[in-house]
C-alpha cells in the first residue's frame, strides 16, 4: 500500500505532456527528449498512424485522432495536462484548400479543446520558415519580418500562426518556425546524401545560395527550453541551428567529407529546376498524388537564400543548438547506414 502510494504521489507530480506528430521523424525526438525530462507522455495519433519509432517507450498513445475537440478536452482534462507540443501537420496537398484542412483546422480543434483548461502551462504550435519570407545571404530573418510566403503551405502556416495569435489572450502559446530540418530518421534531406554519394553536389543556379538548417534533437531542445520559458507565451521564435545560414555548396562539402567519397559541384539552372517541378508534378496529378516537389517548390528553390537568426529564441529562453553541421552529419549518415537507407 504504502508503494502504490507512493506511485500515485509521483504521477501527479510529473508534468504531463501530449504531443501531436509524435510517430513523425521530429515528433519521436520529442518525445524521447520528454520522457528524459521526467514528464509523463501522451501521444495523439490518427487510428491508421503507423507508431515504429515510439516502440518500447513509456508512452501513452491515444488514436481518437486530433480533429475532434470534445474527445480532446476529454483527455486532456482526464489526464490534467500541462503541456501541448501540436507538431502535427500536411506538407503535401493538391491546394490551399488541402493545406487549410490538414494545417489550420486541426489546429483550431486542439485550441478549442484547450480553452478553459486550467492546468494547461503552455502550447507550442509548430509553424515553419515558410511562413516567413525569402532572404538574401548574410541577412537571415528575425521574428519581425514581414510574412511574404512563396507557397499554398507557407500561407496555410500564416493562417494557422494568425490563428493561434487569435487565442493568445486566452491560452498560454508559443509558434516556433522550424527551417530545414534533418537527422536521424529523416526521409527528406535523405536525397540530398544519396545524391552526393552518387558524387554530384547540386547547386542551384550559378549565383551563392544559402539556408538554414538544424538537426532534429537540437530542434527538440528548442521545443522543451520555449515550453518552460516564463518569457514565450504570445511570442514566436526561429529555431534554428549552429550558424544561422549555410551555402548549399557548403554543406555538400561537409556532406562529402561524412561521406568519405568524392563529389563535383554542378550548377542546375534555374530553367530546368522549373521545368522537372512541372514534369513531377505533372505526373503527380495523373497519379492521383499530391507531391512536395511542384512549381510553387521550385519558386522557393530558386531564391537565394532561406535564412534565420535564433537570437530571440537565446535571448528569452537561452536556446543554442549544440549540433555542429559536421557532427550532425556524420551522425545522421552513420544511421542511415546502419538502417540501410544509405
Amino acid at each position: 500500500m504504502h508503494l502504490e502510494r507512493n506511485t500515485i504521489i509521483e504521477k501527479k507530480m510529473k508534468k504531463v505532456a501530449f504531443v501531436t506528430g509524435a510517430n513523425g521523424f521530429v515528433g519521436s525526438h520529442l518525445v524521447e527528449l520528454l520522457i528524459d525530462k521526467g514528464m509523463e507522455v501522451h501521444c495523439l495519433m490518427r487510428k491508421s498512424s503507423n507508431d515504429k519509432w515510439l516502440k518500447n517507450l513509456d508512452i501513452t498513445i491515444h488514436r481518437g485522432g486530433i480533429e475532434d475537440s470534445a474527445y480532446l478536452r476529454e483527455v486532456f482534462e482526464k489526464h490534467q495536462a500541462n503541456y501541448i507540443y501540436h507538431l502535427a501537420g500536411t506538407v503535401k496537398a493538391f491546394d490551399y484548400a488541402g493545406f487549410e484542412a490538414g494545417n489550420v483546422n486541426p489546429t483550431k480543434c486542439i485550441l478549442d479543446a484547450c480553452t478553459g483548461i486550467k492546468s494547461i502551462d503552455k502550447i507550442i504550435v509548430t509553424s515553419s520558415i515558410a511562413a516567413s519570407r525569402a532572404t538574401t545571404v548574410g541577412h537571415p530573418n528575425s521574428e519581425t519580418c514581414e510574412r511574404k510566403p512563396l507557397t499554398d503551405y507557407g500561407m496555410s502556416k500564416v493562417a494557422e500562426e494568425d490563428l493561434a495569435i487569435s487565442y493568445m489572450d486566452r491560452l498560454p502559446i508559443a509558434i516556433i518556425r522550424p527551417p530545414v530540418v534533418y537527422g536521424e530518421r529523416d526521409s527528406e534531406v535523405l536525397l540530398f546524401f544519396k545524391t552526393i554519394k552518387m558524387h554530384l553536389i547540386p547547386l542551384i543556379g550559378f549565383s551563392p545560395k544559402a539556408v538554414s538548417i538544424v538537426h532534429a534533437k537540437d530542434l527538440v531542445r528548442g521545443f522543451y527550453l520555449c515550453s518552460v520559458s516564463d518569457k514565450s507565451a504570445g511570442q514566436t521564435y526561429f529555431v534554428g541551428g549552429h550558424r544561422d545560414e549555410y551555402s548549399w555548396g557548403e554543406l555538400g562539402e561537409q556532406a562529402r567529407t561524412a561521406l568519405d567519397t568524392f563529389a563535383m559541384q554542378l550548377s542546375i539552372p534555374h530553367l530546368i529546376i522549373y521545368g522537372a517541378a512541372f514534369i513531377y508534378e505533372s505526373i503527380a496529378k495523373i497519379g492521383g498524388l499530391a507531391t512536395t516537389f511542384n512549381s510553387q517548390k521550385a519558386r522557393e528553390m530558386v531564391s537565394e537564400a532561406w535564412t534565420c537568426s535564433s537570437g530571440k529564441a537565446l535571448k528569452d529562453f537561452g536556446y543554442q543548438a549544440e549540433i555542429s553541421i559536421e557532427t550532425g552529419f556524420k551522425k545522421t549518415i552513420a544511421w542511415y547506414r546502419k538502417e540501410g537507407w544509405l
